[in-house]
């Protein structure tokens, strides 16, 4: 049987990492967002969007309110709690609110670790943020996903999804798949935790591709990760690699399940 894994942090969005196939070298074609997301909430979308504008006019008290009110409604999609948190840590910083700037700092970091503060800004926003990445330097892990498909031809197979959550934001998990690289998802729920199962039923005759997604909530269903997964190998043994890290977002694999006589020893 086999099994490979993918340690992922609570860092992305869309597009973060695009997947070549190792046999053919064309790009593999990722699930729709729609397929997996809930639709965008209508009033957090126009508070980020506000908080944006308002920081861009270094009107910092009205930034912050409007970030604010964007983080207590529920449902965020990961684009949105990204830039809410994003503009709630700067402008608690430029405020001199500390305490409140570092925990923002250390919920950004946690969404997006590679965020780095433009050091132009001084010392009110870079030492809040310093103190934010030495939190999480003491973590004894960091927060992310490990997701293990396990794939044999015409035959059923599991994904394992760990959640590696130190901070124990992620609450629940919402797993997908599907036997195509189109066509509706089936999505179940699965805990958060070490090694939550979804049973992947045998793949219909003539279909070797499995597409999966994984999101991570919170307590208020914010989507804290999510990760587009068509994941795989050929049948030479070629693996898949990843090239490239754009923004923030899906990560594309694609998994072929793989012959018994195919495993590599």
């Amino acid at each position: 049987m086999k099994t490979r894994s993918r340690a992922l942090p609570f860092a992305l969005v869309a597009a973060l990492f695009t997947v070549v196939d190792g046999i053919s070298g064309e790009a593999s074609a990722a699930p729709p967002l729609a397929a997996a997301s809930p639709a965008k909430p209508v009033a957090a979308s126009q508070d980020v969007e506000l908080a944006e504008q308002l920081y861009a006019k270094l009107e910092y008290d009205q930034a912050n309110a409007a970030a604010d009110r964007a983080l207590k409604q529920r449902g965020l999609t990961h684009d949105q709690l990204v830039r809410a948190t994003r503009v709630l840590a700067l402008t608690h910083a430029v405020l001199d609110h500390g305490d409140a700037s570092r925990e923002a700092f250390v919920q950004l970091l946690a969404y997006d670790a590679d965020f780095q503060v433009d050091q132009n800004l001084g010392p009110k926003v870079s030492t809040p943020f310093m103190e934010a990445r030495g939190f999480w330097r003491a973590q004894p892990q960091k927060p992310g996903l490990v997701t293990t498909p396990l794939l044999r031809t015409n035959e059923p197979g599991t994904l394992k999804v760990t959640t590696r959550d130190p901070t124990h934001l992620v609450k629940k998990l919402s797993v997908g798949y599907r036997w195509s690289s189109s066509g509706e998802f089936t999505v179940s729920a699965a805990s958060a935790g070490e090694g939550a199962t979804i049973e992947v039923p045998a793949p219909p005759s003539g279909k070797t591709r499995l597409d999966y997604f994984v999101q991570a909530m919170d307590e208020r269903d914010d989507v804290v990760e999510l990760q587009f997964a068509p994941v795989g190998a050929g049948g030479d043994g070629a693996r898949r690699r990843v090239c490239g890290r754009a923004a923030k977002a899906d990560v594309r694999r694609s998994h072929r399940a793989r012959p018994r006589a195919s495993v590599a020893r």
